[in-house]
């Protein structure tokens, strides 16, 4: 191992690489062959300092040392991809007698210089930023990858995590009837339960965040777990009675009600990605467990009912069910570097779930029901099935886009 008298600036293998291809990538390829070679001295395993060290004797037309390099490089790892074939390109240009023996064209491994007073390298045009927090620390090297690919580095991260924010449309094919059913039956006169007046709204449009951490199998497939979260619009309904007793029920009879869908799906995803040096397209497709909740806020009066004629009630609370989804997505991830990149998304998702039961504040227990008119509303579950009653769908079926931030890991 090299010593440097005072401070080390690198003391393994790794450091010696990232430091030489800082100076590489400045077109300072004669000082970055002295920190490849010191590379390979620390560890004589150090295939990536061998092909490094061939790649700076290339950009000096120096073709013998460059395949003696690369040779190197292929005896400890047989497996770099497409040396092999810039081996067989240079073994047809170089003579058979310029590369059996050059060990007098290869740098001396000398000292790297350590960094000045402000904790960076002493080179100029280097990009390896050594941090010194304190005077009797050993500085830390910022790392960089580099592959022979063409690739952009994130598209050989072993694991990526993301964090998405995004827009969400829904079907919500229930909830936007019973709207529409309410308020056309109160332009018509005809409401239900002796009301003479009611509204209701309900949007498809909602928003959706969640997060995914991913495995490369290689740089064109992986696999992913998310858990995401989606929100839709609020369904609202205000209806009340201002007639007189004598015509419907009692003037103060009212009932108002606000249904909150919410969905997180938890899902396995395949990817196909298609890599380039600027980051990757990708396609994926997969399954999930989506589950729902509605939660509930309603307030009425029901002294038009004949069987509880002073009947009042403000049950609050969760409805909650569940049930298998799926979901496709089309994208394209943008390395900012090595370790992060942004995203741009769209993902499509089919999931209708219904049979939402549960207790509400005021100790009862209730369904999520669909009226043979179309509107939605809570009732007792055992209605279920009589006089037209059925359990209400929550279909959010639709889709997100919208932005990812991604981190990678080596």
């Amino acid at each position: 191992m090299a010593a440097l008298t005072g401070r080390a600036f690198a003391e393994t293998a790794q450091e010696y690489d990232d430091a030489g291809m800082a100076l590489f990538r400045a077109g300072l390829y004669d000082k970055s062959l002295q920190y490849f070679s010191s590379a390979v001295q620390t560890d004589p395993q150090d295939w990536q300092g061998y092909q490094d060290m061939g790649d700076a004797y290339m950009k000096l037309d120096n073709k013998p040392s460059a395949l003696q390099s690369y040779q190197q490089a292929l005896q400890i790892n047989p497996n770099i991809p497409g040396l092999q074939t810039t081996v067989n390109n240079l073994n047809a240009q170089v003579p058979a007698d310029s590369n059996t023996d050059n060990g007098d064209q290869q740098p001396q491994a000398s000292t790297p210089p350590p960094p000045n007073n402000n904790g960076y390298s002493n080179q100029p045009g280097s990009s390896v930023v050594v941090v010194q927090h304190r005077p009797w620390r050993r500085p830390r090297v910022v790392r960089t990858y580099k592959f022979n690919d063409n690739l952009a580095p994130m598209d050989h991260a072993p694991f990526w995590a993301k964090a998405e924010f995004g827009y969400n449309y829904s079907a919500q094919t229930d909830l936007i009837n019973s709207a529409n059913t309410t308020n056309s039956e109160n332009n018509s006169g005809t409401l239900f339960s002796g009301f003479t007046n009611a509204n209701a709204t309900m949007s498809q449009n909602g928003y959706q965040t969640g997060g995914e951490l991913g495995f490369l199998i290689n740089p064109y497939n992986g696999i992913a777990i998310g858990a995401r979260l989606i929100e839709s619009s609020d369904y609202t309904l205000s209806a009340f009675n201002s007639a007189p007793s004598t015509v419907s029920g009692a003037p103060n009879d009212f009932e108002n009600a606000t249904f909150s869908p919410f969905v997180v799906p938890i899902t396995l995803d395949y990817y196909l990605f298609l890599p380039d040096s600027g980051g990757r397209f990708f396609l994926s497709a997969g399954v999930g467990y989506y589950a729902a909740l509605v939660h509930i806020n309603e307030n009425y009066s029901l002294s038009n009912n004949q069987d509880n004629p002073n009947a009042f009630g403000n049950p609050v609370g969760d409805l909650t069910s569940g049930n298998i989804g799926f979901q496709v997505a089309i994208g394209r991830d943008f390395a900012i570097n090595d370790f992060f990149g942004i995203s741009v998304y769209a993902r499509g998702h089919y999931a209708q779930i219904t049979n939402f039961r549960g207790t509400l504040s005021d100790g009862n227990q209730y369904a999520l029901v669909k009226f043979s008119d179309n509107t939605v509303d809570i009732d007792n579950p055992a209605n279920i099935g009589t006089n037209g009653e059925q359990n209400a769908t929550i279909d959010f079926t639709g889709f997100d886009v919208g932005l990812s931030l991604n981190f990678y890991s080596f």
